[in-house]
């Protein structure tokens, strides 16, 4: 999927999403502090958004990041920030991004599910 196809599959999933929260394009650009016109732009796929705005408009729409990231075929900060804290998760998960038989959200999913894992494991020690 080409980077131009994957923007406009994340403007569809914020303009739905917003739709069917009823808010407006107004409404969500005073509620979560962001450009009118940026939001404008992003539902029609014309701009890239940073990591940390998605993360911003996931947290206003109500949407788990994951499902934005995945979008745009990026991994979640969050996610990746657990993911640079464990060297044996790290040289893994390397192994796993580098296959090319599996699509990215193949990938991401692997990648989320290795860290829940992780979690858990690490709480019971």
């Amino acid at each position: 999927m080409t980077i131009k196809e994957q923007l406009k599959r994340f403007g569809s999933l914020v303009r739905d999403r917003r739709k069917e929260m009823g808010i407006t394009l107004h409404d969500l650009a005073s509620q979560a502090d962001i450009s009118y016109n940026y939001i404008s732009e992003l539902e029609r796929g014309k701009k890239v958004p940073s990591d940390e705005f998605v993360d911003k408009l996931a947290h206003f729409l109500e949407i788990p990041g994951e499902a934005l990231f995945s979008t745009l075929g990026r991994t979640p900060v969050t996610v990746r920030k657990e993911y640079a804290q464990s060297n044996n998760l790290r040289s893994l998960l390397s192994e796993i991004m580098a296959n090319d038989e599996l699509t990215r959200e193949e990938k991401d999913q692997i990648y989320l599910k290795m860290l829940e894992l992780y979690k858990d494991l690490s709480a019971k020690e």
